[in-house]
């Protein structure tokens, strides 16, 4: 209830309904998330500004004792493996966020390839989603073996096959 309260008053306070990622974190923490569909809160942006939702429009959003929200979000733990991280690096500028997803929108409604790449982008990341998965499932196996330090050394010496260079979105 205390994240759709949340995602809740962002949006409204935004004016508008983002990827809701943000939110969700600050609720949850490190994450695998699923967005959840604007219409679920729509009703809410639509009121006058500065009006108080009625009741029970807001407990239908936020959901209430023994009854779930409306937000059909998806939130999984997740976390990386010790021993891997992830960079990230803004090369020129960072990006603005709205005008960076309608070109991607765009892209993906003029570019007939596109829907292809996009499968393709989705297949991978869950692929390497349910690898870093295994990863810690492993890990933890390791750890519970008093093995950790002998698994770290394991991950680090194993290379990239080479015939898995390359592959994925390329293709």
């Amino acid at each position: 209830m205390l994240h759709a309260l949340a995602q809740v008053c962002h949006c409204a306070a935004q004016g508008k309904v983002g990827s809701g990622f943000d939110v969700c974190a600050a609720t949850f923490g490190s994450h695998r998330y699923c967005r959840f569909s604007p219409a679920t809160i729509q009703p809410l942006l639509g009121l006058a500004e500065g009006a108080a939702p009625p009741p029970a429009l807001l407990l239908g959003a936020i959901g209430s004792a023994g009854r779930a929200p409306a937000l059909d979000h998806g939130a999984e733990p997740f976390q990386l493996p010790p021993g891997v991280e992830v960079m990230m690096a803004d090369v020129c500028c960072g990006a603005h966020t709205p005008s960076m997803v309608k070109s991607i929108q765009r892209w993906r409604g003029e570019d007939g390839a596109a829907k292809g790449l996009w499968s393709r982008y989705a297949s991978q990341s869950a692929r390497l989603q349910a690898s870093l998965r295994r990863l810690a499932a492993l890990h933890g196996r390791y750890v519970a073996d008093g093995r950790a330090a002998q698994w770290l050394e394991a991950l680090a010496r194993l290379g990239v096959p080479e015939g898995e260079r390359g592959r994925g979105l390329s293709r």
